[in-house]
């Protein structure tokens, strides 16, 4: 076997720190990809991360078993490259073969979708943790310490996470993407470089393909070639368009394709429109200005630049407030827009304020005559947010006495599904809670119109009357049209049914229902049993999970030496911290507005936890003084976080905003001393290094899956936050039965 020289320990630590970096920006780049290809959903970015630890674990555990017996350092070298060639194959393959399954803009079919990423992550990430657990193993080996060397490797690999968040959240998310798959490739060659370097084989056959690699990354790096690859590369997304311009920005991707004549603009892979909306802008404007009979000062939030800011003037306005996130969007579509709608960017009477609505409507104090809701249905945790109770409060603080909110949702002119039906049912009832009067007009979409004073109005004549005398020019409304929309016998139907509701649940900031039935919505059009079973699931609740947990911790009197049970227990706080962190995310978002100006800090904050809570583990390993009782504190320690948090959100104590360390320091606290009792109970403990590993990456997996996708949606922030509580409870109670 190759034996290294004593100066060895150095490019064996620095290839742990790049398997932390290069594990966060792999993961930013594909996650990234995903959410373009199924128009960034939390279910699917919750999923995806829930793939990816899960099969990190895997490799781990049973991958790494396989190969146990190999040369460890070939092992290593081979998983290093393997890790350059995968991560740009599976970016490929993931823009590739989506186009199989889904045309852009469309909704993608949930089950392919899931199984293609599923096979897509799934080479990446096994040897993500083989690496881990063979380069572990050969760590140990040449220091001669168990625990200790093992913490030591975690906690680079961990400064490794946290340098990689901060550079790609700082300096590489507005980078094109092959720019940053050569950095992570470059850095894995490096990192197999100075191993084979520092090692007294010669390792011919790795030196040549690691010097074949890296002059062919820095050929495509800086020939001319690495532009037309890109924009290649890039053109897979749109299938029969042709791509015109891509760009990042903090926000995500922005895309613009061309059919025919008419350009198409996307937004992190869902489509926002053409370069001309005319009926749709025409309809959601005029039926909602034409309700206010002085629309002077105008909000509209979202997607004003290809046609609603242009029906938005045709009206006696004198200021409108323009909302848009993102001022990249604006940018670049106003390159492609016709002349007239890119003048009325510019207007003089028009402001464009590029920030989170929520965030806006908290400080903005304006009185304003009519706003506009133009983002689309609450197909995502972020967007719920605009539906809620608690902001539709808001909105209506910020009207003047006679003014008017107009939102929308989807429809079917000829049949309400029972999914739909709860989705509107959702929103009207958050409406009512705020506004004396709500009136719903029906067709393709739903326009739902809501005041607090008796100004609405579904008088044909009124409304006509105002369309005349503004002697607004539109392509397709009229006189006669606007007397259908108003007086069509679908408008009585949808608002009885509406109102008889028995069924759906207000759509609230802690509890978002109207997620949870356009998820619904949305599945039901691809596999409509599946809906009624989670529906099924979502009248389980979580605690009756943890009442069978407890009668049989009440009942079981016998106290056990056994270890072995450790793995089970030690998934705890891992499956907690990521339900704090997904908690956190969505508290911060419904409190401060859009956090994604945050989130390196979030993710720098709970992994210098980690780190600190790591440091401490090892002094007390290297002590000699762990024992059952440090891990009982740790587990009480969880359960008082989320205690805390609770707590701080009820009362709006700004406490919280320290969760994302405290929490990192309990968990860097846990993985070495679990992992220290673990190995101290082993025959063989040089053969277990990885079970705890692969143990805390499968509690973050379901961490990530089931509190965004099950517990949340279905039972909402407090009823979450309790089940960690009482969890945590009783894995330290099973603690308490484990003799010393």
């Amino acid at each position: 076997m190759p034996e290294f020289k004593e100066a060895s320990q150095k490019p064996l630590l620095f290839a742990f720190f790049v398997l932390g970096l290069s594990s966060l920006i792999a993961q930013a780049l594909i996650i990234r990809e995903l959410i373009i290809t199924f128009h960034g959903n939390e279910l699917f970015s919750s999923l995806t991360l829930g793939f990816w630890l899960a099969l990190v674990g895997i490799g781990s555990l049973f991958l790494a078993r396989t190969f146990q017996k190999l040369n460890s350092l070939k092992v290593v070298l081979s998983a290093q490259l393997l890790i350059a060639i995968f991560l740009p194959l599976e970016i490929f393959f993931i823009r590739l073969i989506k186009n199989l399954f889904t045309l852009p803009g469309q909704l993608p079919n949930l089950l392919p979708a899931l199984f293609y990423t599923f096979l897509t992550l799934a080479p990446l990430c096994l040897v993500l943790g083989l690496f881990w657990t063979i380069a572990s193993k050969l760590y140990v080996r040449l220091v001669k310490q168990l625990s200790s060397g093992l913490t030591r490797v975690y906690i680079l690999e961990t400064i490794g996470f946290i340098i990689g968040g901060l550079v790609f959240s700082f300096l590489l998310i507005t980078l094109n993407d092959f720019l940053v798959i050569f950095i992570v490739i470059i850095l894995n060659l490096l990192a197999a470089f100075l191993l084979v370097l520092f090692s007294d084989r010669r390792l011919l056959l790795f030196k040549f393909l690691i010097y074949l690699l890296l002059f062919f990354s820095f050929f495509l790096f800086l020939s001319p070639l690495s532009g037309k690859l890109q924009t290649k590369f890039l053109s897979l997304r749109f299938r029969n368009q042709e791509l015109i311009e891509s760009a990042n920005s903090k926000y995500g991707n922005i895309a613009v394709t061309a059919s025919g004549p008419q350009f198409n603009f996307y937004q992190n892979g869902l489509l926002l429109g053409s370069n001309r909306e005319t009926y749709f802008n025409e309809e959601l404007v005029h039926l909602s200005l034409l309700q206010s009979s002085h629309p002077k000062k105008i909000l509209l939030i979202g997607h004003g630049f290809n046609g609603a800011l242009n029906e938005i003037l045709k009206h006696p306005v004198e200021q409108v407030y323009y909302l848009e996130m993102d001022s990249k969007l604006v940018s670049v579509a106003e390159k492609y827009l016709p002349a007239s709608l890119a003048e009325d960017l510019k207007d003089p009477r028009v402001k464009i304020i590029y920030q989170d609505a929520r965030a806006f409507i908290k400080k903005c104090g304006e009185g304003f005559d009519v706003i506009i809701l133009n983002m689309g249905d609450p197909s995502s945790l972020l967007l719920n947010r605009f539906y809620t109770k608690e902001f539709f409060a808001d909105l209506r603080e910020t009207l003047v006495p006679d003014g008017l909110v107009a939102t929308y949702l989807a429809s079917a002119p000829n049949y309400i599904s029972e999914e739909l039906e709860n989705l509107n049912a959702s929103i009207y009832k958050a409406l009512k809670q705020n506004f004396d009067y709500v009136i719903v007009l029906p067709e393709n979409i739903n326009l739902f119109l809501a005041a607090p004073q008796d100004i609405l109005t579904e008088q044909p004549q009124e409304i006509i009357n105002r369309f005349e005398n503004r002697e607004l020019k539109t392509s397709f409304i009229t006189d006669e049209w606007l007397a259908y929309r108003l007086t069509n016998d679908r408008a009585e139907s949808i608002r009885t049914l509406l109102r008889q509701n028995k069924e759906a649940r207000v759509n609230s900031d802690f509890l978002p229902s109207a997620y949870l039935y356009n998820l619904f919505f949305w599945l039901k059009q691809f596999h409509p049993s599946s809906v009624g079973f989670l529906a099924g699931c979502g009248k389980t609740s979580p605690f009756w999970f943890l009442l069978v947990l407890f009668l049989v911790l009440l009942f079981w009197r016998r106290k056990t030496t056994a270890v072995r049970f450790l793995p089970f227990v030690t998934a705890i706080p891992d499956f907690t911290l990521l339900g704090l962190e997904i908690l956190f995310i969505f508290s911060f978002q419904i409190f401060y507005g859009y956090i994604y100006h945050f989130i390196a800090l979030l993710i720098t904050s709970v992994m210098i936890g980690m780190l600190l809570g790591n440091w401490w583990a090892l002094g007390k390993i290297k002590k000699a003084k762990v024992k059952i009782g440090s891990l009982i504190k740790v587990y009480l320690s969880m359960t008082l976080l989320c205690l805390g948090f609770l707590l701080s959100l009820k009362f709006r104590s700004n406490l919280w905003l320290a969760i994302p360390l405290l929490a990192g320091i309990v968990v860097g606290i846990d993985f070495p001393l679990t992992n220290s009792i673990f190995l101290a109970g082993q025959t063989h403990p040089s053969k277990k290094t990885g079970i705890i590993y692969a143990a805390d990456l499968i509690g973050s997996c379901l961490g990530a899956v089931l509190v965004p996708l099950y517990l949340v949606p279905f039972f909402g922030v407090w009823q979450t936050l309790w089940f960690l509580i009482g969890l945590n409870i009783l894995a330290a109670i099973f603690l308490r039965k484990l003799r010393p």
